[in-house]
C-alpha cells in the first residue's frame, strides 16, 4: 500500500522542531545530573528536570493537534490503535489516582515531599508518552537510537573516570586529613552518619555521575540489552571489533558496579532476548541450543569468578542483602495493609517505615527496594492496579508487533520526508544543553570532575558521529529502531532490577527505559516523496490533539503554581537571609520562611536552627521573648507538615534543649525542657527501633527528674543494641544533645564524651552509663 504525506505549513512544524531540540537536553540533563537518590527529589532537585520533562510533553501534543492531515496505516498499525488508547487511559488513570494520594497527605504526612514525588512521576510517564510522539515523526527514531546508544558511551566513559581518577583522590583526602573532610561535610567521624559516609569512601564500586553504583547498574543493564541487540547485527568486521568492546565495557562497568540486583536483570534480559530470537526466527537445534546454553553459563561463571576474587564480599555477603530487603518488604507490606486505598504519598516511606521497623533491620531506606511495593505505599492499591495493567501491555505490545513483518519490513526500503530539518533541530538542541552543562559545571564543580564531564561529552559527541555517518554502524543502530523485542527487553531489564533495588522514577535510573519502552509503542509514518495531498483526515484526531495539548499545558501550569514557584521563593528568601551575615534578621523577616511555601518542612527547619542560633547571642529581654515567641512559631510549622515524622519531632525537641539552655531564666529553661521532654518522647514512639532516640528520650525524662520513665528508655535501648549487628546503628555511634549549661557539676560522662562531635553534642554511650547510674536505691 502506497502512503503519501501531505503538504503542510512550517509554522505547524515548529512544535516538533522545539521538542526534537528539547529532547537529547533533556537526556543529557537526567543523565549528567540524575538524581538517583528519593532524597534529593524529595527536596525538588529534581524540579528544572520536571520542568523541561513537562514542556516537551505540551510541545509534542502541540504539534499533534496542528497535524491538520492523517496518514491512512496499513492493518497490522491500525490494529494498535486502539491498545494504545487503553495504554493512554491507564497511565492517566495512575496520574489521577496519584494525584487524589497526593491531596490526602496534607495533615497526616510531609505534602511537600508527596508533591514533589508526584510531578517527578508524571513527568517520567510523560517522557515515555513524548518519545512515543515523536516517534511517529519520520527519522527521529534513528536520532533517538544514535543519541541513546551515545549517551551510554559518555556515561560509561565517566564512570571510568570517576572510578580511576575522583575516587581515589577522595580516598587519598581521607588518610591525609580525616577531621577537615568531616568537618566539611558537617558530620562528626565517630557519628552514624560519619562511619557511612567512611563506609562509602572506601569502597571500590563504580558510581560514575550517579550518587548510588544501583543506580549506574540499572541503566547499564538496560543499556546492556541495547549493545548487545546492535552487536548482533554483525554488519561489517571492523564494526564487530568495535561493538566488542563496547560489549566488553559495560560488562566490566555492570562488574565494578557490584549490584547483584542490575546483574540478575541483565543476564534475565540476555536470556529473554535470546529466547525471543529463537521463536521469532524459527526453531533451533537441540545441539545447537545446549552448546549456547553452556556458552552462557561458562561466561557468566567466568564473571562470578573474577568477582569473587576480586572482592569474595560481593557473593558472600548476597544472603544478608537478601534479608535486609526482606526486613523493607515486610514493613512495606504491613504500611500497605494500613493504607489500602490513598496509600502514604510519593517520598514519605522513610518516615513511615520508622513506625514498623525492627530493631534487627539494616537501615531505614527511603524506599522499600521494590517498585511494586513503592507504587502501592505511595498510591494506594488502586495506583498499583493501574501501574501494572500499563506495564504489562507496555510489554506485551513490543512482543506482539515484533512479529508483524508487514510493518517493519515495509519501512526499511521508504524514503523519508523532511528529517533532515528534525535531525538539524535534534543536534543543535544536544550541543546547546551540552554548552550549557559545561558552563554549569565550571562555576559548580571540582576541577577532576569538570574534566571528566568534558571527557564524557567528547565521548558522546564521538559516539553520535560513529552511528550517524559510518554506514555500517548507522545501519545497525537504524535496525533497533525496529527491533521492538529488544527495546521491550530493556524496559524489561529496568523493571527486573527495580523488584529488589530503589531508584523507581528516577530521572538517572528510570529515563532510559522509559526512553526505550515510549519508542517500542510508536507508530512511525514512513512517506514517499514527491507526493502532496492527504490520504486521509481523522477530525476526531485532531480534537484528542488539542485535548491533549490542553492537559499538558494544565499540567505545566499546575507544576508551576505547586512546585516551581514556590520552591523558587523559598530558596529566594533564603538566600536573602543568609546574604546578612553581620547584621541580625529580624523576626518579620523570618516569618516569610513560614509563608513563602506552606508545605515545606524543611523551611520551618532552617527557620528553627536559625532562630535558636540567634537566641545563643546576648539581647534583651523583650527581644529575647520576641524570638522565643517565633522559635515556637516555627516548631508547630514543622510538626503540623510532618506530624508523622520522628525526624521532625527529633529536630524539634532539640531546638527546645538548645533555647533552654541559652536562657538564665530558671521557670523558662524549665518550660523548655518539658517542651523537649514531650517531643523527643513523641519521637521515640515514632520510631520504637532507635536506640540512639530512646537514650535521647531517656535524657529527656531525666531533665524533667522522671527517673524511672528514665530507666524504661535506658533498658529499650539497650535490648535495641544487643538486637542489631550493625555497627553504625549500635549505642556507641550514637549521639544525643546535651549542652554544656545542662550538664549537672556532678556529671561525669568522661574526657571522650564530646571527642569528634559538633555543638552541644555527647556521645550516646558515655550519657547511657550515666543515666543508668542514677537509678533510685
Amino acid at each position: 500500500m502506497t502512503q503519501r504525506a501531505c503538504a503542510t505549513s512550517w509554522w505547524r512544524e515548529l512544535p516538533w522542531l522545539a521538542a526534537a531540540a528539547m529532547t537529547p537536553a533533556v537526556l543529557l540533563l537526567q543523565h549528567i545530573d540524575p538524581c538517583d537518590s528519593a532524597a534529593a527529589i524529595s527536596m525538588g532537585n529534581s524540579m528544572v528536570h520536571i520542568g523541561l520533562t513537562l514542556t516537551l510533553g505540551m510541545l509534542t501534543c502541540l504539534g499533534v493537534a496542528l497535524q491538520q492531515c492523517g496518514i491512512r496505516s496499513n492493518d497490522a498499525v491500525d490494529r494498535y490503535r486502539g491498545i494504545r488508547r487503553i495504554l493512554g487511559i491507564l497511565s492517566c488513570l495512575a496520574i489521577a489516582w496519584l494525584a487524589l494520594a497526593t491531596i490526602a497527605v496534607a495533615g497526616r504526612g510531609n505534602l511537600r515531599y508527596a508533591v514533589n514525588g508526584f510531578w517527578q512521576w508524571t513527568s517520567m510517564l510523560v517522557w515515555s508518552a513524548s518519545a512515543c510522539l515523536m516517534a511517529t515523526r519520520p527519522g527521529f527514531g534513528r536520532l533517538a537510537i544514535t543519541a541513546a546508544l551515545a549517551l551510554g558511551v559518555g556515561v560509561l566513559v565517566y564512570g571510568y573516570w570517576e572510578y580511576g581518577v575522583i575516587q581515589p583522590e577522595v580516598r587519598r583526602q581521607l588518610e591525609r586529613d580525616p577531621v577537615g573532610l568531616f568537618r566539611r561535610q558537617g558530620i562528626s567521624p565517630e557519628s552514624s552518619a560519619g562511619l557511612q559516609l567512611a563506609d562509602r569512601i572506601r569502597s571500590t564500586e563504580m558510581k560514575g555521575f550517579y550518587a548510588l553504583a544501583n543506580s549506574l547498574g540499572g541503566f547499564l543493564a538496560c543499556y546492556w540489552i541495547l549493545t548487545l541487540s546492535v552487536w548482533s547485527s554483525r554488519r561489517s568486521r571492523a564494526l564487530i571489533i568495535v561493538q566488542s568492546i563496547l560489549v566488553i565495557a559495560v560488562g566490566l562497568g555492570l562488574l565494578l558496579t557490584k549490584s547483584r540486583t542490575a546483574w540478575l536483570a541483565a543476564g534475565g534480559g540476555t536470556a529473554l532476548l535470546a529466547l525471543f530470537s529463537i521463536m521469532q526466527h524459527g526453531r533451533i537445534r537441540g545441539r545447537s541450543l545446549g552448546l549456547g546454553v553452556c556458552i552462557a553459563s561458562a561466561i557468566a561463571g567466568a564473571g562470578l569468578l573474577v568477582v569473587y576474587l576480586f572482592d569474595p564480599l560481593i557473593l558472600q555477603e548476597a544472603g544478608k542483602s537478601l534479608a535486609y530487603r526482606l526486613d523493607y518488604w515486610r514493613g512495606a507490606m504491613q504500611l500497605i495493609s494500613e493504607e489500602p486505598w490513598m496509600g502514604y504519598g510519593v517520598g514519605n516511606f522513610q518516615s513511615t517505615y520508622l513506625h514498623v521497623k525492627l530493631p534487627t533491620a539494616a537501615e531505614s531506606p527511603a524506599d522499600p527496594h521494590n517498585f511494586l511495593l513503592e507504587t502501592a505505599h505511595a498510591g494506594g492499591i488502586p495506583c498499583l492496579l493501574a501501574v501494572g495493567a500499563a506495564i504489562g501491555l507496555a510489554l506485551w505490545m513490543p512482543w506482539s508487533r515484533s512479529k508483524d513483518s508487514s510493518q517493519d519490513g515495509s519501512m526499511q526500503h521508504m524514503e523519508y520526508a523532511g528529517p533532515r530539518l528534525l535531525g538539524i533541530a535534534f543536534w543543535s538542541g544536544a550541543a546547546l544543553s551540552s554548552a550549557c552543562l559545561i558552563t554549569w559545571s565550571i562555576f559548580t564543580d571540582s576541577d577532576e570532575r569538570l574534566l571528566g564531564i568534558l571527557v564524557s561529552l567528547a565521548a558522546f559527541t564521538g559516539a553520535v558521529v560513529l552511528w550517524s555517518r559510518w554506514p555500517d554502524a548507522a545501519t545497525s543502530a537504524h535496525l533497533l529502531v525496529n527491533n521492538r523485542t529488544a527495546l521491550g527487553v530493556a524496559f524489561a531489564v529496568i523493571l527486573l532490577h527495580g523488584l529488589a533495588s530503589g531508584g523507581w522514577m528516577l530521572p538517572g535510573a528510570m529515563s532510559l527505559g522509559m526512553f526505550v519502552i515510549g519508542l517500542s509503542l510508536a507508530r512511525e509514518a514512513p512517506v514517499a516523496s514527491g507526493s502532496s495531498r492527504a490520504d486521509s483526515t481523522d477530525s476526531r484526531s485532531r480534537w484528542t490533539g488539542w485535548g491533549m495539548a490542553g492537559v499538558g499545558a494544565i499540567l505545566l501550569g499546575s507544576w508551576y503554581a505547586t512546585m516551581a514557584l514556590p520552591i523558587s521563593h523559598g530558596t529566594e528568601v533564603v538566600g536573602q537571609i543568609l546574604s546578612r551575615p553581620v547584621s541580625r534578621p529580624s523576626p518579620e523577616q523570618m516569618r516569610k520562611l513560614l509563608s513563602v511555601d506552606r508545605w515545606d518542612p524543611e523551611l520551618a527547619r532552617l527557620g528553627m536552627e536559625w532562630t535558636v542560633d540567634q537566641l545563643l547571642q546576648p539581647m534583651g529581654t523583650e527581644t529575647r521573648s520576641d524570638w522565643e515567641t517565633l522559635l515556637r512559631e516555627f516548631q508547630r510549622e514543622l510538626l503540623r507538615r510532618g506530624p508523622s515524622s520522628a525526624l521532625a519531632w527529633d529536630a524539634s525537641g532539640q531546638a527546645s534543649v538548645r533555647a533552654a539552655a541559652s536562657s538564665a531564666d530558671a521557670e523558662r529553661r524549665s518550660e523548655w525542657l518539658r517542651q523537649s521532654d514531650e517531643q523527643f518522647q513523641r519521637a521515640s514512639e515514632l520510631s520504637p527501633a532507635s536506640a540512639q532516640g530512646h537514650i535521647q528520650a531517656a535524657l529527656a525524662a531525666y531533665w524533667v527528674g522522671d527517673l524511672a520513665r528514665s530507666q524504661m528508655h535506658c533498658e529499650e535501648s539497650q535490648k535495641i543494641d544487643a538486637a542489631t549487628r550493625h555497627r553504625d546503628r549500635k549505642i556507641e555511634a550514637g549521639q544525643v544533645v546535651w549542652p554544656s549549661p545542662l550538664v549537672p557539676r556532678e556529671a561525669v560522662l568522661g574526657v571522650d564524651a564530646r571527642r569528634g562531635m559538633t555543638r552541644d553534642y555527647v556521645r550516646a554511650e558515655p550519657v547511657l552509663l550515666y543515666l543508668r547510674s542514677q537509678r533510685r536505691p
